[in-house]
């Protein structure tokens, strides 16, 4: 991966305290991998969260249309 590919330190700052509402103290306190895994565990309840509102709405249209 190419240094240019990188993000940078704000980014995930941004993605920290924007995204996931993490304290910027305990941002701090987390090793990369420890970020890296809270990302991809809130990214994850976000589309399963996501997933069942489109189950939803199918089954909604489905009973409007039988």
């Amino acid at each position: 991966m190419a240094e240019e590919d990188l993000p940078t330190f704000d980014f995930l700052e941004e993605i920290a305290l924007g995204e996931l509402g993490l304290q910027i103290d305990y941002f701090y306190s987390l090793t990369p991998r420890e970020f890296n895994n809270c990302l991809g565990g809130f990214r994850n309840k976000e589309e399963v969260k996501e997933r069942a509102h489109w189950e939803r709405s199918r089954w909604q249209m489905y009973y409007s249309l039988v």
